[in-house]
């Protein structure tokens, strides 16, 4: 009232204040009364600063008193200064302040670690990066850039604004757009860590827009300045036009857009790994996005879900990608119970992990798997992506996490992944690698064979057929696994020994269980149907019957009604 009386600050300054005032306070309290409600009783001992804190109420508070005080010389008018103002500034300052300073003494504790963050937006296609300065050195000036950051031009008009006069005759329309500026500048700020941000920023720069165009009504020409302000909205706004309308005028066969293609490749890559583990067995360790995807659309489990609230398994997560010994990631792969790691190739997110996580990313896990040297708790698996015009340089590759293997036997499984994935050079290299170090081991015998006649090697394939008939009469194959077994019946029956194939194939029905039916690759599945119904052998069990069949994608199911082979 005393400021009012001796004229330093006007009705409208006292306004402004009110609204900065009123702001902070229920921002603050909003902030505490969520925290409560969220943590209240079991978890405010640990105190973390994550999404709710009583540091970010504070911070919120303090940052509205200083705005609150500084609205007068903002708006042209004498601010002063008395013992309250001064204390008050003191501890609005140091509110601010700690929520860096905490950061900078204990870490951010995951407070940043939140991956759905580092996209533009969620529609398909959208910019990520890991912040704006690594989009905009990438991008550059595209149209998606431009759309973005342009609409920032209007805080010039608005700077201009405060500075176009000396007098204080438009205090209020100064004022306004101060009051609109505090949370443009708050969201800058969380758009130069995280894309996301983007979108609170451009929607601010409207309301700065919408004050800046209504503080030059008590100009001295409103009109022209009217003009120019309006002018530089709508040059902010006509790249995102652009945006909008293009897709409008894109012909019918450009309507699905890559993102688009993404997804569906996903939700077929969900329905299979659930069909293959069982329901809600399996637990993946794949990027943020496509751990969400697979939760949602196969109900399966995920380690590194993009959530604020995840941020232990994030952490874990990450922890596992960047583990540079095979014993530690093994250890905590287990820890977690994960079933599946899954790379596709058009999300790098476990390799930003990875290199988050150490100085050598090559020899991280991810990048042993990249190289194609898994540790031997790790089994390919193979997965055949839709043949889909304009993705076919992309992949998926999947690694089950299983007891740990014989050398022979990883590398076994590894040439015949590479054949069923038509990778038939690589197969060859992991077949001489077997001819040279495990010549007279059953499974890599059965491996070797299989990469002879994906490559129609008759003359080697005729070489190794007796090597195989020779290991069954010395009781070598009683030693195999089931999954082996059926391998072994396929070479046999290619080799054209049908009575020893035969008897593999009734051996294997009796002995393979739910979890081994699983477990077999498409190829294999459908080779020891086709064996079994050309035998005239049937699977015992009849839910395992019915489970085998529908372990089959429909084609192969065709197929196999018409004997076909594959």
């Amino acid at each position: 009232r005393q400021e009012r009386r001796s004229g330093n600050i006007s009705n409208d300054g006292i306004v402004i204040n009110g609204f900065w005032r009123c702001w902070s306070l229920m921002g603050a309290a909003t902030i505490l009364v969520m925290f409560f409600v969220e943590y209240f009783p079991s978890d405010l001992g640990g105190w973390r600063a994550s999404t709710l804190h009583p540091l970010y109420a504070a911070a919120w508070w303090g940052f509205g008193e200083l705005l609150a005080l500084s609205t007068a010389s903002i708006g042209g008018q004498k601010q002063l200064w008395s013992f309250r103002a001064v204390v008050v500034l003191g501890f609005a300052g140091l509110s601010v302040a700690a929520v860096p300073l905490w950061f900078f003494l204990r870490g951010t504790d995951g407070v940043f670690l939140e991956p759905a963050a580092s996209r533009l937006s969620g529609l398909a296609g959208g910019p990520v990066a890991e912040n704006s300065w690594l989009w905009l050195m990438r991008d550059r000036l595209s149209l998606v850039t431009t759309a973005t950051v342009l609409p920032l031009a209007v805080l010039g008009s608005a700077i201009w604004l405060w500075f176009r006069e000396k007098k204080s005759s438009n205090a209020a329309g100064r004022g306004a757009v101060a009051f609109a500026l505090g949370p443009i500048l708050v969201a800058m700020a969380g758009a130069a860590m995280q894309l996301r941000w983007w979108n609170v920023v451009d929607l601010l720069a409207l309301i700065v827009a919408v004050a800046a165009l209504a503080g030059v009504t008590k100009a001295k020409k409103p009109g022209t300045q009217r003009a120019w302000g309006w002018g530089v909205v709508v040059a902010a706004a006509i790249p995102g036009l652009i945006l909008v309308i293009s897709p409008l005028r894109t012909s019918a066969e450009r309507v699905v857009t890559t993102g688009e293609l993404e997804s569906l490749i996903e939700r077929d890559l969900s329905q299979w790994l659930a069909n293959r583990a069982g329901p809600g067995r399996a637990i993946i360790l794949a990027s943020p996005n496509l751990t969400t995807s697979i939760i949602f659309h196969g109900g399966s489990r995920g380690l590194g879900t993009p959530f604020r609230e995840n941020r232990d398994g994030l952490s874990a997560a990450l922890r596992i990608a960047s583990a540079t010994s095979p014993d530690e990631a093994h250890a905590l792969v287990r820890r977690r119970e994960v079933t599946h790691i899954i790379l596709p190739s058009w999300d790098p997110a476990l390799d930003e992990y990875a290199r988050a996580g150490t100085n050598q990313s090559e020899t991280s896990l991810i990048g042993m798997l990249h190289r194609w040297l898994p540790p031997r708790w790790l089994r390919p698996v193979p997965y055949q992506l839709a043949r889909i015009p304009g993705f076919e340089g992309q992949s998926v590759v999947i690694f089950e996490v299983v007891e740990v293997q014989e050398n022979a036997v990883a590398l076994s499984y590894l040439a015949e992944y590479l054949v069923e994935m038509d990778r038939l050079d690589e197969a060859g290299s992991v077949s001489h690698v077997l001819e040279q170090s495990f010549p007279e081991d059953l499974s890599a015998l059965v491996a070797r064979a299989r990469v002879a006649s994906a490559t129609r090697d008759s003359a080697t394939l005729a070489k190794l057929i007796p090597s195989l008939a020779g290991s069954i009469r010395r009781a070598d194959d009683e030693v195999l696994s089931a999954d082996r077994r059926v391998s072994l019946a396929i070479v046999l029956a290619d080799g054209k020994l049908f009575e020893l194939a035969k008897a593999q194939v009734r051996r294997s029905f009796e002995e393979l269980n739910e979890s081994e039916w699983r477990s077999l690759t498409t190829v294999s599945l459908y080779r020891a149907l086709l064996l079994g119904k050309i035998f005239q052998i049937d699977v015992p069990d009849p839910e395992l019957r019915h489970l085998s069949m529908r372990l089959l994608p429909p084609e192969f199911r065709e197929a196999l009604a018409n004997n076909k082979a594959r």
